[in-house]
């Protein structure tokens, strides 16, 4: 029985085997063109990820070149506003009796408008001058932390805040300052520049 079921199985088969075949020139064809496809497909994946790639890596060359170039913008703003503050404090050492803030009140200030302020507090932390005009040193600075940074210590270096509203001039600004010092070296006050901080972004 098994015996004959299994002939007859192969028989079918057999009969299906036998049936009409394709050409051999129509086959060729079809395995030439499932290669061809195959090729086109596989080049077509290639460019696609070659393309993505470099497309990122584009992206990575623009970014590192506009993050770069940000840097260096900041860094420029930076050592301006300090070469300034350094400036202001040589003339005030000078002859602190006859330091003014007012030629930069009558000049309007450097022309590029990188500095929106500039003030003189005392070692006491009270406002003596501002470019913005007359001020009667009754405003205390005491508190802030860009006079505080320079109180009690033997370090001179730049201090820049976070932006904060001024007392004086209402805005918002980054408050860049440095420590001034007296004839004899010891702590007289602090000079500040203040940035708007759209300079900063």
């Amino acid at each position: 029985m098994v015996l004959l079921e299994s002939r007859g199985v192969r028989g079918w088969f057999g009969h299906m085997q036998a049936g009409p075949r394709l050409p051999r020139a129509v086959r060729l064809d079809l395995l030439l063109l499932g290669l061809i496809l195959g090729v086109l497909w596989t080049a077509i994946a290639t460019w696609c990820v070659l393309g993505y790639r470099n497309n990122v890596a584009m992206v990575q060359r623009v970014s590192g070149s506009l993050a770069g170039a940000s840097e260096q913008a900041m860094l420029r703003t930076v050592e301006a506003m300090d070469q300034r503050l350094i400036y202001l404090r040589q003339v005030f050492r000078r002859d602190p009796a006859a330091f003014d803030l007012s030629f930069l009140a009558e000049d309007n200030g450097y022309k590029d408008r990188l500095m929106m302020q500039a003030a003189f507090i005392d070692e006491v932390g009270m406002l003596r001058q501002t470019s913005l005009g007359h001020t009667d040193g009754t405003l205390s600075l005491a508190d802030r932390p860009h006079f505080l940074a320079h109180l009690n210590t033997p370090d001179d270096a730049l201090y820049i805040s976070a932006p904060v509203l001024g007392r004086v001039s209402q805005k918002w600004s980054v408050q860049f300052t440095r420590k001034v010092f007296g004839p004899d070296g010891g702590f007289a006050g602090v000079l500040v520049g203040s940035l708007d901080p759209a300079w900063m972004m």
